[in-house]
């Protein structure tokens, strides 16, 4: 069986919005054509309510996706053993990501889009497909916080099956990718018994340990890092001959650059951004590239770093300063590394929220539904205090 892998389409993501919905619609309509069955692991979405046009949007393009399934034959109702309860699944199996998670009494984008019959859901459950007498089985967990992680993986119900090739999907980053991921899952938590595991949330492609650990990357620039240089597109997994491919789409090119200057005054900077800009664009051919410059090093004696202001070089160009007094080299450098290596602001200020409601002895803070009503509708969440549904020790 042939399995297509689209991954962080990140519809509605409002910096590139057209790049989102052009480049995700291609990536999930071509992996159709070519794949029996297709998963999507997380981040279909870019937010967690998304607005009535994207949501539409990404309706229609599942509608499509799985018509195209249907009507080549196959992944069809003869062919494909499906069941939940007694409703027939279509063969385009998602779980939720990072953006899209929300609390269990609340519904994410991706139990709306099964609703509506356009995918299936596997978070914390398992579907069993079958085509020409094989069985493949896929499982998943949405994401989670990092250091929920490993908690969400001992308690999952899902697992393999006998017979079955399985397939575990996850939306998660790893200890061995990210610098100092202490409290991130490593590629050794991982649950024993799967023949492939295919993970969302890393926007770098990576195939790992002989094909049995895909990341497929995103489709659509989000962060502008240096890593997001590379070709998006979408994967395909051969169940027989077990080997995976990536197929590139025609995503709009992304060019990140670092320059350096020593006792650098204004013009100094905007010279040296402007020569790197024409060295890029002739080489961007097709789409009007994404530039992302980042400019550093040390100011000319008596000028401090907003005294040099490049202004804007364009749509699409983006450039970030980091110029410091020579005086202050060593301490500021030192201070931007350890940033560099923590979690972002938003993820480590709800680590800190968690930590110290968890030091207040408020139960259940350990339950990820319970952190993210407080996250998304604290109003209900002292309610539910106070009418002792949440517990205080």
């Amino acid at each position: 069986m042939i399995i297509g892998i689209v991954s962080d389409t990140h519809f509605g993501f409002s910096r590139f919005e057209d790049d989102a919905y052009e480049q995700g619609r291609q990536a999930i309509l071509e992996a159709a054509k070519a794949c029996d069955l297709l998963l999507l692991p997380g981040d279909i979405f870019d937010i967690r309510i998304a607005k009535p046009e994207t949501i539409a949007q990404v309706a229609s393009i599942l509608l499509e996706a799985g018509k195209i399934l249907r009507e080549k034959g196959q992944a069809n109702e003869s062919e494909c053993a499906k069941f939940c309860g007694n409703r027939e699944i279509v063969p385009v199996v998602a779980i939720h990501g990072t953006h899209e998670r929300r609390p269990r009494e609340l519904v994410n984008p991706i139990q709306l889009m099964e609703s509506a019959g356009l995918l299936a859901d596997v978070h914390n459950s398992t579907l069993l497909f079958e085509k020409n007498k094989e069985k493949v089985a896929i499982s998943g967990i949405g994401g989670v916080p990092d250091d929920l992680a490993k908690t969400a993986l001992e308690n999952m119900k899902c697992a393999p099956q006998a017979g079955a090739f399985n397939v575990f999907m996850l939306h998660q980053s790893f200890s061995e990718m990210i610098p100092s991921g202490e409290e991130m899952l490593s590629l050794d938590d991982l649950p024993q018994g799967f023949d492939l595991y295919v993970c969302g949330h890393l926007h770098k492609r990576s195939f790992l340990k002989n094909d049995t650990i895909l990341i497929p990357g995103s489709t659509v620039i989000t962060q502008l890092r240096e890593e997001e240089q590379e070709e998006k597109g979408y994967v395909l997994y051969d169940t027989q001959e077990k080997r995976a491919k990536f197929v590139p789409i025609n995503s709009r090119p992304f060019f990140f650059r670092e320059i350096r200057l020593e006792d650098a005054n204004a013009q100094a900077a905007k010279e040296a951004i402007e020569g790197e800009i024409a060295r890029i664009n002739p080489s961007a051919g097709g789409k009007a590239p994404l530039i992302k410059i980042k400019v550093s090093g040390t100011l000319a004696n008596g000028l401090s770093p907003t005294d040099v202001r490049v202004g804007a070089f364009g749509e699409n160009i983006f450039i970030e300063t980091a110029f410091f007094a020579s005086d202050l080299k060593e301490k500021l450098q030192s201070i931007r590394s350890k940033h560099e290596e923590k979690l972002s602001a938003a993820e480590y200020g709800m680590k800190m929220l968690r930590d110290k409601l968890e030091e207040a002895k408020i139960a259940h803070l350990s339950d990820e539904e319970t952190f993210m009503l407080l996250q998304e509708n604290p109003e209900e969440f002292v309610k539910r205090i106070k009418e002792k549904k949440i517990a205080i020790a």
